[in-house]
């Protein structure tokens, strides 16, 4: 946990006035109270860590900052109904579109993004409504969000590696190199919103344990409250903070459950204002008739009961990474294939996960410290509120969110940082202690030697610049990548189809009356083509999809560009009137051209 001497800086600190200075010297002017108090709580042996993590997460951000920005497909999204905002269109986006007629040439109508909560899409809307350039208003927004989340990771980390790591009688620095590359390699990608999810939870966690020192007042769990609403409207995913509060306020007020009740009111009621809000939005304008988001449907995982268990015991080996800070063992599980050693592997992590707070309560480690005031024991409760809530939206959506890393990084690091705990203090049962320490050198080996050596292995290279400087470059194996030159450093935006981009954009000039359909649409209408005749969702569109194209009909002659992914082919249209034009094997994008006559029929050709 946090000590006394070691929270400092979760404490609001006065600013009183400045003190008198002499007229002719700027230089003699005191420090603010509250600068001074920062700087001598910095400059304390016991905090450290948190000033080695300060400082490499301000170099990591300063390199993104100098980066191109690399745009996700998601992303993408979110940022065009920023900009239709703007325009005064709505939240609306023209990946999600309602064909108005079977004639191909009429304009499909957009529809309101509800996909993704609405948070990110009016950020941004804020900014461009001021005048700030796309591309600036993502830098500021991103750069301040990770900097504020290393902040808060810093003091979690700081307080669970107050005490350095010991081998017999003999003390190793592993803290202080763990926390000088943490920033450099768990650092988010700028690419969607989990970024704002991992920066949210440590002030998330730091407000509710606060309820445990000062039983007196709700404020903390109020403040709470409402970042948990802001950060339902950024991600879905944050949802499981509220199962994790629930946790994390039973154990801060046990046994004193009307205290439980009274904070866990406090923190509800403010969070359903922000939550309420969003669902509003979401009733109002999604295409569901239940008024939920696309993803969602009840009856998914249900209905298919078997196959929904099938997916989950399939997926259990990630929870390793809860378990050892890093995916590299439910990798190599998944990888091999075996299925005895993928539910083996999978059973024991998911056990060691959800026993976190036992082991924390009786490992022998914090048995001079109050439940109610314990760092580890409050974020023990965060990967299992989260595997609960994952497995629960298998039932309830489509996709399998249980077996994706991502949703599982923000929470990464709470498992290794309790071993670290466990292992660095010397009242820790024997057996358990050791366990903890292997634990914590496989994280050291793993952040220390195996992440930095794979920028030597050239196929791995990319990943490698991707995680650490936040954009991926030109022609990367082994993940999505732009064949066009991406330099660094670099002011620019760009997708991994950046190349295709460039080349629709030169059809276009040649063939201004033409129509595009692009598969993978999204990667190419980020900026809504600023400079350009084509306009996103008019001329150029999402690829309409076979059930509508069966139906489809040409009023007039026009001109196609198909811009496809390389597996998909056009076997409706005949070969003759398929011309290739551009081919890029790096971005797996195939344009072709296509002429068609007035009163043509894709299918039914009459």
């Amino acid at each position: 946990m946090l000590r006394s001497d070691e929270a400092g800086l979760m404490h609001k600190v006065s600013v009183g006035p400045d003190v008198a200075s002499r007229p002719d010297s700027y230089s003699s002017r005191p420090a603010s109270p509250a600068i001074v108090r920062a700087g001598k709580w910095l400059m304390r042996d016991s905090n450290r860590v948190f000033l080695v993590i300060f400082v490499a997460a301000s170099i990591i951000l300063f390199a993104r900052l100098l980066a191109p920005f690399e745009v996700g497909t998601d992303q993408s999204q979110q940022l065009e109904a920023a900009r239709r905002l703007t325009e005064g269109l709505g939240l609306t986006t023209t990946n999600i579109s309602k064909p108005t007629s079977p004639d191909i040439s009429e304009t499909p109508t957009p529809e309101y993004l509800t996909w993704w909560p609405p948070g990110l899409s009016l950020i941004v809307a804020g900014f461009l409504a001021v005048g700030l350039p796309l591309l600036v208003s993502l830098k500021i927004i991103y750069g301040i969000t990770t900097i504020a989340g290393w902040i808060g990771c810093g003091l979690i980390i700081n307080g669970l590696m107050s005490k350095p790591f010991r081998v017999g009688k003999r003390a190793y620095p592993v803290r202080f190199l763990i926390a000088a590359l943490l920033p450099v390699f768990y650092t988010p990608l700028w690419k969607g919103t989990d970024v704002f999810l991992w920066a949210g939870i440590p002030f998330f966690t730091i407000l509710l344990l606060r309820t445990g020192k000062e039983r007196s007042t709700v404020a903390p769990v109020i403040v709470a409250g409402l970042l948990f609403g802001f950060l339902c409207g950024m991600r879905y995913a944050s949802l499981f903070l509220g199962v994790a509060a629930f946790l994390i306020l039973l154990q801060t007020s046990y046994p004193d459950i009307k205290s439980f009740a009274k904070r866990f009111a406090g923190f509800l009621l403010p969070s359903l204002a922000i939550i309420l809000c969003i669902f509003l939005y979401i009733k109002l304008y999604s295409n569901q008739a239940r008024g939920l988001p696309e993803q969602v449907n009840v009856a998914a995982g249900i209905v298919n009961a078997d196959d929904t268990a099938v997916g989950i015991l399939n997926s259990l080996p990630v929870t390793s990474d809860l378990v050892l800070g890093f995916p590299l063992l439910g990798q190599i599980v998944s990888s091999a294939g075996i299925k005895p050693l993928t539910y083996l592997v999978g059973i024991i992590s998911i056990l060691i996960v959800f026993s976190l707070p036992l082991i924390v309560m009786k490992g022998g480690a914090f048995i001079n410290e109050k439940a109610g005031t314990n760092l580890a024991l409050s974020i023990s409760f965060l990967p299992i509120s989260l595997v609960v809530f994952l497995v629960a939206t298998r039932f309830v959506t489509y996709a399998g969110l249980f077996g994706v890393r991502r949703y599982y990084e923000p929470v990464i690091l709470c498992g290794v940082l309790i071993f670290y705990r466990l292992a660095s203090t010397e009242t820790t049962y024997r057996m358990l202690r050791m366990a903890a320490g292997l634990v914590v050198l496989l994280f050291a080996a793993y952040v220390c030697l195996y992440r930095p050596a794979l920028y030597f292995v050239p196929e791995r290279r990319g990943q490698v610049v991707q995680s650490v400087l936040g954009f991926t470059p030109t022609a990367s194996e082994r993940i999505h990548s732009t064949s066009q030159e991406i330099g660094y450093p670099g002011y620019r935006l760009y997708t991994w189809k950046e190349n295709s981009r460039l080349k629709v954009k030169q059809l276009y000039e040649a063939n201004p009356q033409a129509l595009f359909f692009a598969q993978e649409y999204p990667v190419f209408m980020y900026d809504r083509f600023e400079g350009t005749g084509l306009v996103p969702g008019e001329n150029m569109r999402k690829f309409p999809g076979i059930t509508y194209l069966k139906e489809a009909y040409t009023s007039k002659p026009v001109k196609i560009f198909w811009v496809l992914g390389s597996e998909m082919k056009l076997d409706f249209i005949p070969a003759s009137n398929l011309k290739p034009v551009f081919y890029d094997p790096i971005e797996r994008t195939r344009i072709y051209e296509s002429d068609f006559p007035a009163d043509y029929r894709f299918f039914n050709k009459r």
